[in-house]
């Protein structure tokens, strides 16, 4: 998807360049990778903690809120229950999008 828009705006952009570029802003911390086993990689520009819901039937990905204190609880839980170190955590929620739902009903 970024490239089909961004080769609009510049027309000799390789998808190697886009990928290395949506890579390296992933290393720099300004943009996180989510990827969840269909062998596509989605790019997400909001950095801060949150967990995805994929839909499993047209495989689109849409932020769920949940409040702070409740992120908050699970980690220091996990912490608790794990004589490591927790440096990062990843949850993702599957079923199907509103779309998804009302098209099968």
């Amino acid at each position: 998807m970024v490239y089909d828009h961004i080769k609009k705006i510049y027309p000799n952009i390789s998808l190697g360049t886009v990928y290395r570029n949506l890579n390296f802003l992933v290393e720099q911390g300004s943009i996180i990778k989510v990827s969840y086993g269909n062998g596509s990689d989605h790019f997400d520009g909001n950095v801060l903690p949150h967990y995805h819901f994929i839909c499993r039937s047209c495989s689109a990905i849409e932020d769920i809120s949940i409040p702070a204190e409740a992120v908050e609880d699970f980690l220091h839980s996990a912490d608790e229950n794990f004589a490591g170190t927790i440096e990062a955590s990843s949850t993702y929620f599957y079923g199907l999008c509103k779309k998804c739902s009302e098209n099968k009903h």
